[in-house]
């Protein structure tokens, strides 16, 4: 009983002064639990990261490629004798070849390509032989923004992991900190993302502490970003009226935050607003109802600069699942404006 006194000394101690505890989520449990601080306000103490890591599967992709625009091969019909032509997979996902005009070859792996050529060319021979060989794949290719030497698109050659991608950006962004030279590149919130998808990769363990289980093999299309350790902002998404990064200051809380901004819309929740602190990976979730701090029931909470704020849809959502989608909604976003801005 003793130490469950001192354990909520603890807590109320660390809310009174505007902060909270900085305990993290488990590894694997089947959902999260919440545990209240204060009326209106609860923490993670224990619970589920949402997709184990060490689940997913971040070895080499053994999976036959399947050829996108921008993709180069050659054609060859009965050992060259007959037939022979390179080609590159246009726009349209076609290519054009003597005899058979128009092909659509784009999504075919090599092997689906050489069935479909083989079955067109029956047209003028038996038992066709064709060969489909690669000269290049000009659509494999990542982007890497934020606090890198040199962002942007690269190639991918062979299995390239992070570690690597990164090295070919020219490594994090170095600046001026205490007149010594840092890293300006936030890793505990640097995020990898998949086919519109977060993949949690700890980018912290990964390049500080050289935990290779966290270096993902890229793929075609994958997108990472560094964010700045010199970004002052807390970002609010969700159901809202105004989404975006919003300056922090000294003293910015939960309410002052939504009168900014403007809060919801009518078909967000009105009880629940969850915050997400620190590492993507591994951080604090937070979930208050702002209607309690409004009927002074509770105190307002102190915001942190790289808070995300989300207001959930008022729909019955697992809390696991709201938490999931604020992480994804917030990877996107973020995504998205960085690259536009890169773009111009």
């Amino acid at each position: 009983m003793i130490h469950f006194r001192k354990r909520w000394f603890g807590i109320f101690f660390a809310i009174f002064y505007g902060t909270f505890v900085g305990i993290t989520w488990a590894d694997v449990t089947p959902s999260m639990v919440l545990t209240a601080v204060a009326p209106g306000v609860e923490i993670v103490v224990s619970g589920s990261r949402i997709v184990n890591i060490s689940q997913l599967d971040f070895d080499k992709d053994t999976s036959p490629y399947c050829l996108q625009p921008g993709d180069q091969f050659e054609v060859k019909l009965n050992g060259a004798d007959v037939y022979q032509q390179s080609v590159e997979i246009g726009h349209d996902g076609k290519v054009s070849l003597l005899l058979l005009g128009e092909v659509p070859v784009n999504g075919l792996t090599i092997e689906g390509i050489q069935k479909l050529l083989a079955q067109k060319f029956e047209r003028y021979m038996k038992r066709p032989s064709v060969s489909v060989i690669p000269i290049s794949f000009g659509s494999r290719r990542f982007t890497i923004l934020g606090s890198v030497s040199r962002p942007g698109v690269y190639d991918l050659h062979g299995n390239t992991n992070l570690v690597e991608a990164i090295a070919m950006a020219g490594g994090a962004r170095l600046g001026s900190l205490r007149n010594s030279a840092a890293e300006m590149a936030d890793l505990s919130r640097a995020f990898l993302v998949r086919n519109n998808q977060y993949i949690p990769v700890n980018f912290q363990a990964l390049i500080e502490q050289a935990d290779m289980s966290q270096n993902v093999v890229l793929r075609s299309g994958d997108y990472v970003y560094l964010p700045s350790y010199l970004s002052q902002e807390v970002t609010f998404l969700g159901d809202v009226k105004r989404p975006g990064n919003y300056t922090y200051y000294e003293g910015l809380t939960l309410l002052r935050l939504l009168s900014v901004t403007g809060g919801g819309r009518p078909t967000s929740k009105r009880d629940e607003v969850i915050i997400l602190r620190d590492s993507l990976v591994s951080g604090t979730v937070i979930r208050v109802n702002p209607e309690m701090i409004l009927k002074m029931e509770t105190k307002d909470v102190l915001l942190q600069p790289g808070d995300i704020v989300y207001l959930p849809e008022n729909i019955p959502l697992p809390f696991s699942d709201i938490v999931q989608l604020a992480l994804q909604t917030f990877v996107r976003y973020t995504a998205t404006k960085v690259g536009t801005r890169a773009a111009q």
